[in-house]
């Protein structure tokens, strides 16, 4: 499966502000609401916080990955945030985030999930395609570069 069939424009936001971890995944949730494919926020908000406290999906390189496996989507859901300013992510480097990347798999497909999370952290962990990615100024953007990339 690709990064853009799971991560549509209208899940995608350039400059988000977040004050810290907490707002940062309420309204990274709130972006993969306009997937139209989550039927109850709450739950899948509170299965990423759940995810977060067994260890920090900051994976270092200034990103973080939060994900999470819930029977409250209608498919994998995808959202993605370049931040306005670098938030603490408790993240595994000790480094704040400014690269937000959440990923919703369903409960009975755990296969697809791991290998979309494989993806995305792979296309993150490139110097040169993260950089591309904090110099989009639209959504649009984002999509071309990851299209660019996942073939």
């Amino acid at each position: 499966m690709k990064i853009n069939e799971v991560l549509s424009k209208g899940c995608i936001q350039v400059g988000l502000d977040a004050k810290d971890k907490q707002d940062l995944l309420e309204k990274i949730t709130d972006l993969a609401m306009n997937s139209g494919k989550i039927t109850n926020r709450a739950a899948v908000l509170k299965s990423i916080m759940e995810r977060e406290k067994i260890m920090s999906t900051g994976i270092g390189k200034n990103i973080c990955l939060p994900h999470a496996k819930t029977e409250y989507i209608d498919g994998p859901v995808a959202a993605m945030a370049t931040l306005k300013t670098p938030v603490d992510f408790h993240s595994l480097d000790g480094e704040p985030v400014n690269i937000c990347f959440l990923l919703l798999g369903k409960e009975n497909n755990i296969g697809m999930h791991l290998r979309l999370l494989s993806k995305i952290s792979r296309f993150l962990n490139n110097d040169e395609f993260r950089e591309k990615i904090l110099n989009s100024k639209t959504p649009d953007e984002i999509i071309n570069l990851f299209e660019s990339v996942d073939e």
